[in-house]
């Protein structure tokens, strides 16, 4: 269903349409200048979701099988150096591990910006409150996956089913964090953002999708943070402070 669009008509704070997560497909929703317009995934499909799942699976392999040479051998300085060696390369490729390179592809054939090599980043999108509730939610903790860039004014996704353009003035909260167990707490790529102004989500958090090792993605995860930290400090300062 296309979406419809309710911003070719003021909307107060107090009034329009209610976008709640059952009614959320085919509907964009306009607070001030924030829009975001939600419709039905086209990539991140179920499909998708066991591709992901298998690419864990296959990062997973060598170190159950180092377990597996452990539990047949007397204990000895190879029993003790390999589930290390294991676990290190797993940490290592944990980017790999959750499918960045199936999401990039996803991505890069999605959104023209960026095939033409553009600057932003792949990325998830997840809000809160989520938008997807059913079990391909709890294999997978992304709302939608698609293309995260910054303009002097808004912050821009676009994403398989998810459209949204942020006003930096909307923003009321921006933090760095860790992505939990999935990550197994190493690295910080998850900038999760508080917005205000809106009856439908409270916060949304994005996080880089497409590297392949942990060094790659910590750096690419710090250069994101940074940009939307400067634009919104930009976006902040007084017109006389911002010119000179």
């Amino acid at each position: 269903m296309p979406g419809r669009s309710l911003c070719n008509r003021p909307v107060t704070a107090g009034a329009g349409f209610l976008l709640t997560p059952a009614r959320a497909l085919g509907y964009v929703r306009c607070v001030s200048t924030a829009k975001i317009e939600i419709t039905a995934p086209r990539l991140l499909t179920a499909g998708a979701v066991f591709v992901l799942g298998a690419y864990t699976l296959l990062l997973r392999l060598p170190v159950l099988f180092s377990l597996l040479v452990v539990s047949v051998h007397p204990f000895g300085i190879w029993t003790f150096l390999l589930p290390l060696l294991a676990f290190t390369a797993f940490s290592y490729f944990l980017p790999f591990g959750s499918g960045n390179p199936h999401v990039a592809k996803l991505v890069h054939a999605l959104v023209p910006a960026a095939r033409a090599g553009q600057e932003g980043f792949v990325v998830q999108l997840t809000l809160t409150p989520r938008i997807r509730s059913d079990l391909r939610a709890w294999l997978e903790d992304a709302d939608d996956i698609g293309w995260l860039s910054f303009t002097p004014s808004e912050v821009v996704f676009e994403g398989d089913s998810v459209k949204l353009r942020l006003p930096y003035e909307e923003i009321r909260h921006l933090e760095a964090k860790t992505i939990g167990w999935r990550g197994l707490f190493l690295y910080r790529p998850r900038i999760l953002i508080g917005i205000a102004q809106t009856r439908q989500f409270t916060a949304l958090e994005v996080t880089e999708r497409s590297s392949w090792i942990l060094p790659t993605a910590r750096r690419a995860a710090r250069q994101m943070y940074e940009r939307l930290a400067q634009n919104l400090a930009a976006a902040r300062a007084p017109a006389g402070a911002a010119g000179s």
